[in-house]
């Protein structure tokens, strides 16, 4: 099923058990990204860069969808 609505899954899916992601802003090689916690591997999924720079949108290890760990 897909909805296609401007009002917040929270407020759509108050009862069930979905839960949304609390997205955190971490410094990640010197730049700023927004990053929610991957369950699976314990690590961090980049949703967004935060920068004024250029070449941090360039950078393959920045991108959206990949996954920072700290060990």
């Amino acid at each position: 099923m897909i909805i296609h609505s401007i009002v917040p899954p929270e407020l759509i899916f108050r009862d069930s058990e979905v839960s949304p992601l609390r997205p955190v802003m971490v410094e990640y090689m010197g730049e700023m990204v927004e990053a929610v916690p991957n369950g699976k591997s314990g690590g961090l999924m980049i949703i967004r860069v935060l920068s004024t720079s250029p070449t941090a949108y360039l950078k393959s290890e920045l991108q959206p969808g990949r996954e920072i760990r700290f060990f």
